[in-house]
């Protein structure tokens, strides 16, 4: 009950995931459910877990 209280506010949100072709490795949200991630990434990142990870991180500072 708790956790529902703190992300209800993420009900309804149409998740987007945005790829930006650039080298940097640098990933961003938005409040209305953009996550932003650039291609520089996945120079470092190779599986799959590690991509979720970065997602999910993202996922919690909209939540924040």
């Amino acid at each position: 009950e708790a956790a529902r209280r703190h992300t209800a506010h993420l009900d309804g949100l149409d998740w987007d995931v945005i790829l930006v072709r650039d080298k940097e490795f640098r990933a961003r949200s938005t409040p209305s459910g953009k996550i932003i991630l650039h291609t520089g990434c996945f120079d470092l990142l190779k599986t799959d877990e590690e991509i979720a990870s970065i997602i999910a991180h993202e996922v919690k500072s909209v939540n924040l």
